[in-house]
Protein backbone atom coordinates (compact mmCIF):
# COMPACT_ATOMS: atom_id res chain seq x y z
CA UNK A 1 0.00 0.00 0.00
CA UNK A 2 1.13 3.82 -1.05
CA UNK A 3 1.30 5.87 2.09
CA UNK A 4 -0.83 9.28 1.11
CA UNK A 5 1.77 12.10 1.17
CA UNK A 6 -0.08 13.47 3.98
CA UNK A 7 -0.15 10.54 6.28
CA UNK A 8 3.82 10.97 5.24
CA UNK A 9 4.01 14.29 6.74
CA UNK A 10 2.20 13.66 9.59
CA UNK A 11 4.38 10.45 10.54
CA UNK A 12 7.49 12.63 9.82
CA UNK A 13 5.81 15.60 11.95
CA UNK A 14 5.36 13.13 15.25
CA UNK A 15 9.08 11.81 14.53
CA UNK A 16 10.66 14.98 14.66
CA UNK A 17 8.10 16.28 17.71
CA UNK A 18 9.37 12.87 19.54
CA UNK A 19 12.95 13.54 18.62
CA UNK A 20 12.92 16.97 19.79
CA UNK A 21 11.06 16.39 22.85
CA UNK A 22 13.69 13.05 23.48
CA UNK A 23 16.73 16.07 22.90
CA UNK A 24 15.26 18.94 25.36
CA UNK A 25 14.78 16.20 27.70
CA UNK A 26 18.08 14.82 27.36
CA UNK A 27 20.57 17.55 26.06
CA UNK A 28 18.87 20.59 26.90
CA UNK A 29 17.03 23.51 25.14
CA UNK A 30 19.90 24.88 24.04
CA UNK A 31 21.93 22.43 22.35
CA UNK A 32 22.95 22.30 18.55
CA UNK A 33 21.35 19.12 18.47
CA UNK A 34 18.05 20.05 20.08
CA UNK A 35 18.21 23.19 17.48
CA UNK A 36 18.42 20.72 14.47
CA UNK A 37 15.29 18.78 15.96
CA UNK A 38 13.80 22.07 16.20
CA UNK A 39 14.42 22.68 12.58
CA UNK A 40 13.24 19.69 11.18
CA UNK A 41 9.99 19.64 13.08
CA UNK A 42 9.45 23.42 11.11
CA UNK A 43 10.30 21.55 7.80
CA UNK A 44 7.24 18.97 8.85
CA UNK A 45 5.23 21.54 10.44
CA UNK A 46 5.27 23.68 6.92
CA UNK A 47 4.81 20.55 4.48
CA UNK A 48 1.47 20.38 6.90
CA UNK A 49 0.50 23.28 6.15
CA UNK A 50 0.71 24.57 9.75
CA UNK A 51 2.53 27.85 8.44
CA UNK A 52 1.92 29.85 11.91
CA UNK A 53 3.05 26.84 14.48
CA UNK A 54 6.46 26.12 12.17
CA UNK A 55 6.82 29.77 12.54
CA UNK A 56 6.67 30.52 16.38
CA UNK A 57 9.16 27.68 16.37
CA UNK A 58 11.27 29.04 14.00
CA UNK A 59 11.19 32.28 15.57
CA UNK A 60 12.47 30.12 19.18
CA UNK A 61 15.35 28.85 17.02
CA UNK A 62 16.25 32.51 15.51
CA UNK A 63 16.02 33.90 19.37
CA UNK A 64 18.63 30.83 20.17
CA UNK A 65 21.38 32.20 17.57
CA UNK A 66 23.69 33.03 19.97
CA UNK A 67 24.32 29.59 20.91
CA UNK A 68 25.59 28.77 17.10
CA UNK A 69 26.30 31.92 16.16
CA UNK A 70 25.19 33.89 13.23
CA UNK A 71 27.41 32.08 10.92
CA UNK A 72 26.15 28.62 11.59
CA UNK A 73 24.10 26.40 8.43
CA UNK A 74 21.52 26.31 11.19
CA UNK A 75 20.71 30.10 12.14
CA UNK A 76 21.20 30.98 8.37
CA UNK A 77 18.78 28.56 7.30
CA UNK A 78 16.06 29.36 9.87
CA UNK A 79 16.56 33.48 8.84
CA UNK A 80 15.88 32.30 5.26
CA UNK A 81 12.49 30.17 6.22
CA UNK A 82 11.46 32.60 8.20
CA UNK A 83 11.34 34.99 4.98
CA UNK A 84 9.13 31.96 3.39
CA UNK A 85 7.11 31.44 6.97
CA UNK A 86 6.00 35.23 7.21
CA UNK A 87 4.51 35.12 3.76
CA UNK A 88 2.84 31.71 4.26
CA UNK A 89 1.31 32.86 7.49
CA UNK A 90 -0.13 35.88 6.51
CA UNK A 91 -1.72 34.27 3.89
CA UNK A 92 0.39 34.22 1.06
CA UNK A 93 1.89 31.71 -1.28
CA UNK A 94 4.96 31.85 -4.21
CA UNK A 95 4.48 31.12 -7.16
CA UNK A 96 7.10 28.37 -6.98
CA UNK A 97 5.43 27.15 -4.11
CA UNK A 98 1.81 26.68 -5.60
CA UNK A 99 3.60 24.90 -8.61
CA UNK A 100 4.81 22.61 -6.01
CA UNK A 101 1.90 21.70 -4.10
CA UNK A 102 0.38 21.34 -8.31
CA UNK A 103 2.76 18.97 -9.17
CA UNK A 104 2.44 16.89 -5.82
CA UNK A 105 -0.45 16.72 -6.23
CA UNK A 106 -0.67 15.93 -9.94
CA UNK A 107 2.05 12.55 -8.59
CA UNK A 108 -0.27 11.66 -6.45
CA UNK A 109 -3.21 11.13 -8.32
CA UNK A 110 -1.16 9.12 -10.98
CA UNK A 111 0.10 6.78 -8.06
CA UNK A 112 -3.29 6.18 -6.74
CA UNK A 113 -4.24 5.32 -10.52
CA UNK A 114 -1.24 3.12 -11.06
CA UNK A 115 -2.16 1.84 -7.78
CA UNK A 116 -5.86 0.35 -8.63
CA UNK A 117 -4.45 -0.63 -11.91
CA UNK A 118 -2.38 -3.24 -9.98
CA UNK A 119 -3.45 -6.39 -9.65
CA UNK A 120 -4.22 -8.27 -6.32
Amino acid sequence: MILGRVSEEQAARELAEDILARRRRVLGEDHPDTLAAAFQLVGALTGLGEYHAARELNDDIIARRRILGDEHPETMMAGAFDLILRGLDLGGEPEWMAALREGDKRRQQEARELSEDEPG
